[in-house]
């Protein structure tokens, strides 16, 4: 078992428990990237609704964040989608990208 991150250790607004790493946390910009990636994993529609769909979804359960730009280019078997955000009131985007497997 991993020693737990204390709370004193945590120097960031904006963090919370880090996936599949027991006892640790993710802060700041990794914080927001960990969010993006669960929000857009909770699948709601199909490939031509999947942008704005994703847009909406980012607006209401990541308010932090401006979304810059999203995409979603299919590759074969593949639907990757690509976030540009920006943390307010950062300088500097960053991007975000969850691949999907392509179904019928």
């Amino acid at each position: 078992m991993t020693t737990p991150t204390p709370l004193s250790a945590i120097t960031s607004a904006h963090w919370q428990p880090a996936l599949g790493r027991e006892g640790a946390v993710v802060e700041g910009a990794a914080d927001i990237d960990q969010a993006i990636r669960i929000i857009l994993g909770t699948p709601r529609g199909s490939v031509p609704h999947l942008v704005r769909e994703s847009v909406e979804a980012l607006r209401r359960w990541e308010p932090g964040i401006d979304v810059l730009n999203v995409s979603a280019p299919i590759k074969a078997e593949q639907v990757l989608v690509k976030v540009r955000w920006q943390a307010l009131p950062s300088v500097e985007p960053s991007l975000t990208e969850v691949s999907y497997a392509r179904t019928a």
